[in-house]
C-alpha cells in the first residue's frame, strides 16, 4: 500500500521522491507526466500522443490501479481547467480496483466527500476538504500549481480576483497556455470593469 500511494502522488501530483519498480509502471509514470505537461501548454497532438502511451503501458498488467490513476488524473486535470468533474473511464475500472486513496479523490473532486476519507486525501487537499471547500484555507500556499488550480476551481463560486490573478501568473510562468486561457476566461466572468473585460475577451478570443 506504502508503494502504491507513492505511484498514486507521482502520477497526479508530480511530487514522488521514488519512481515505480517496475518498467511498464516507470514508462506509464512517464508518459503521463509528459501528457500533463503538453495538455497544459495545449500541445494537443502531443499530448494525445502520450496519453495513449501512458495508458497502453499501464495496461501491460493484470494490476489495473495505475490505469485507474491515469483516468482519475486526467479527470482531475481537468477539473483544474475549470470543467465540470466527470470521469466514465474511471467509472468503468472502479468495480475492479480497490482503492480507499482513489475512491476519496473522487469523492473529492465531485464534491461528495465524506469525513471518514479525508485521511485518504494528499495533505494539500485535506486543510481545504476539512474546512467545507472553503476558499479561505489558503489556495495560494497548495502545491503544486495543478493541485492549487483544482482547489480553486472547486471553490469558483467564491473565489477572488486575487486567487485568480495568482493561478494566470503561475500559469504564464509556467507556459502553460491552455490553463492561461481558461482562468483568463473565468477573471472575465468575474470583472465588472468593462475597459478590462475588453482586454480580456481580446486575450482569449472570446465575444
Amino acid at each position: 500500500m506504502r508503494y502504491f500511494l507513492i505511484l498514486i502522488s507521482f502520477l497526479i501530483f508530480g511530487c514522488s521522491t521514488q519512481t515505480p519498480k517496475n518498467s511498464w509502471q516507470y514508462a506509464s509514470v512517464n508518459h503521463y507526466k509528459n501528457f500533463e505537461n503538453y495538455y497544459l501548454q495545449n500541445r494537443v497532438e502531443l499530448a494525445a500522443m502520450e496519453l495513449k502511451s501512458a495508458r497502453e503501458y499501464a495496461k501491460e498488467s493484470s494490476d489495473l490501479k495505475t490505469l485507474a490513476s491515469i483516468e482519475l488524473s486526467f479527470c482531475a486535470l481537468k477539473v483544474a481547467m475549470l470543467e465540470p468533474f466527470s470521469c466514465p473511464k474511471f467509472d468503468e475500472l472502479k468495480p475492479l480496483v480497490e482503492s480507499k486513496e482513489l475512491d476519496a479523490y473522487e469523492s473529492f473532486l465531485s464534491q461528495t466527500l465524506h469525513k471518514d476519507e479525508i485521511s485518504y486525501l494528499p495533505k494539500q487537499y485535506q486543510k481545504f476538504a476539512k474546512n467545507g471547500y472553503d476558499k479561505k484555507s489558503g489556495i495560494k500556499e497548495i502545491e503544486p500549481l495543478t493541485s492549487k488550480m483544482i482547489v480553486a476551481s472547486l471553490s469558483r463560486e467564491n473565489i477572488t480576483i486575487t486567487d485568480i490573478d495568482n493561478i494566470i501568473n503561475d500559469a504564464s510562468y509556467h507556459g502553460y497556455k491552455n490553463a492561461l486561457i481558461q482562468w483568463l476566461k473565468l477573471k472575465l466572468q468575474k470583472k465588472d470593469d468593462e475597459k478590462t473585460r475588453q482586454i480580456l475577451r481580446l486575450i482569449t478570443g472570446t465575444k
